[in-house]
Order: structure tokens, then sequence, then C-alpha cells
């Protein structure tokens, strides 16, 4: 799943302190895979497409700097959907990753970030970095058991990412655990806001009763052009599910609640905008590339996120 380019650069500074006993960071050793829309000083960047970009979109952002500064061991890059634009996580270039929960059939990963969570399944990271503009880093994570983290829009910079829809890109991680995922984003978020490492403060993860859980299932919007098979299927599976909940919440039911009409709008705007963007933005950053044949030199300044507050 991830590349087997090696970095051309070195670390042997970063090494030299570490062999010398000084902290790093807490991401110190642990072996991170990165999406392939991230620019990782030593890797290129395809972005999903078939033909390499320019070595400007290689420029290494503040994101991945502040993993790779802590001296997290970069596995290589994963798969991604072409400019990150889908939620099944298939390439016609690449091909798409395997599902790692089944050994029989090729299963989609969900994407765009397609190669993360299977990097975590199949033991090649720890941490995984992808990113999501309308559902690319859960996606994933729910089709391959993960977790995903989809952070606020504006907390973490989007510089040395090839954007997709820059009003709502947004960079994220996914882990295996909740735990892992508190932990990573408390490392990375630390280092972004140039806090010293004995000023961190790692969040504790304690279970929460599933007695504690209301949990809803929809019944329009999502099913009204649903394949009748996928229907049936989820139904039985939720029927289950159903079951199994009021044994283990004494009675309790799932509620069945309906989307309202402006929620299928507020959905509809987000499509047309994703889809609005990503021409203008994939347009800048390419203007001579057609059939991939031809590509500019520089990428287009990121749009401005709002500040912290």
């Amino acid at each position: 799943d991830c590349s087997t380019l090696k970095p051309s650069h070195t670390r042997s500074s970063k090494a030299s302190r570490w062999r010398a006993g000084k902290a790093l960071g807490t991401l110190d050793g642990i072996p991170v895979s990165i999406k392939d829309l991230y620019g990782v000083r030593g890797f290129p960047v395809f972005a999903g497409s078939p033909k390499r970009l320019p070595s400007a979109w290689e420029r290494q952002g503040p994101v991945v700097t502040a993993v790779t500064g802590q001296m997290s061991v970069v596995m290589g890059k994963t798969h991604t959907v072409e400019f990150a634009y889908g939620g099944l996580g298939v390439n016609p270039h690449w091909g798409a990753p395997v599902n790692p929960w089944d050994a029989k059939e090729h299963r989609a990963p969900g994407g765009s970030s397609s190669g993360a969570g299977v990097s975590l399944n199949e033991g090649s990271a720890l941490v995984a970095l992808g990113s999501d503009t309308g559902g690319s880093v859960r996606v994933p994570a729910a089709l391959t058991g993960c977790v995903g983290l989809k952070t606020t829009y504006g907390r973490w910079p989007l510089d040395g990412i090839v954007p997709l829809s820059p009003s709502l890109d947004t960079a994220g991680i996914l882990t295996r655990t909740v735990a892992d995922a508190a932990f990573a984003f408390t490392a990375i978020e630390a280092r972004l806001e140039g806090q010293p490492l004995t000023s961190i403060v790692y969040p504790t993860v304690t279970p929460r009763p599933v007695n504690s859980l209301r949990l809803a299932v929809t019944k329009n919007y999502f099913w009204d052009r649903c394949s009748p098979d996928i229907a049936k299927i989820v139904e039985v599976i939720s029927k289950g599910a159903a079951q199994s909940w009021q044994m283990v919440n004494r009675g309790k039911t799932m509620v069945e609640d309906k989307f309202e009409f402006g929620f299928a709008v507020d959905w509809m705007r987000k499509d047309l905008r994703i889809c609005a963007e990503t021409g203008k933005a994939i347009g800048a950053a390419l203007p001579n590339r057609v059939d991939h044949e031809s590509i500019i030199a520089e990428p287009p300044a990121v749009a401005p996120v709002p500040p912290r507050g």
C-alpha cells in the first residue's frame, strides 16, 4: 500500500540528538503513512494521477513537518483517489488498495484516503495522515474499521497539501484506536502551536458505557436512490443490531428518524461547491494539462483559513 520510494534527504542532526538521549517529540519512532496529496521532502507527489506533479508540490507543509520533526518514521505515501475526488477508494491509474477485512475478495477501502486505513490494518503504520473534504477521512475509517478524525476547518494549515475544495478541505488523521487518535492529535497540535514537550497534556481516554448512547437509523434521503439489494442487506443488519441493542440496553430501542428537507438541500449545496471549487483548483494548478500530457510548474496559493478562536 505504501510506496517504496526512499526519501533522498537525511536526518543526521535529529539522529544525533536521539542518540544523545534528547527527546524530539512524543511521535519519536512511531511509523506514519502519508496520503499522496501531501508534500513530503524526498517523495514525489502524484495526487492519484498517472503523472508526477511538479517539484513545487513536493514542498513540505506545517502538518507533515509537525510529524517528521518529532523523528517519526515515514513508512511511505498511501493511495488516494485521483485528486481526492471520490469516496469509494478506486483509482483507474493506480488501482484500489485491498480492504484487509476480506482476504478472498477485493473490496473497496473507502476514499479518498484509500490507503490510509489499509496501512493501519496491514501493520505498516500506527498513524495515517489523510485529508477530508466530504468524508475522505471518515469513510475509509468506517470501511476499514479504524478511527478517523476530521479536524475543524481552519484548525490545521493546508499548506503543502494538493487542494480539492479550499473552502472545505481539512487535514486529518486515522488511527487504530480512539486513544491513539487522541495521542496523535495532541502531539501534532502541540508541535503546530510550538508548545514545549514539558507543557503538553495528553488526554485520558476512558471507555463510555454503551447504554449511555443513543443510536438513530435514517428512514429517508439516503435510501431514496439506494439499490434494492443494498437496502435489503442494510435492513437485515439494522434489525439484527436493534435486537442486540435491546438486549444490551434493557429493552431500549434504536430511534428511527427522518432528515429534514433542509439537510438534503445543505448536502447538495456542499456537493455543488466541491464540484465548482475542484474544477477551479485543478484548473489553476494544471491549466495546460490535457489528457495528462502537460503540467505547469507552480501550485496556486492556498486559500487563507479563519483564525483559531
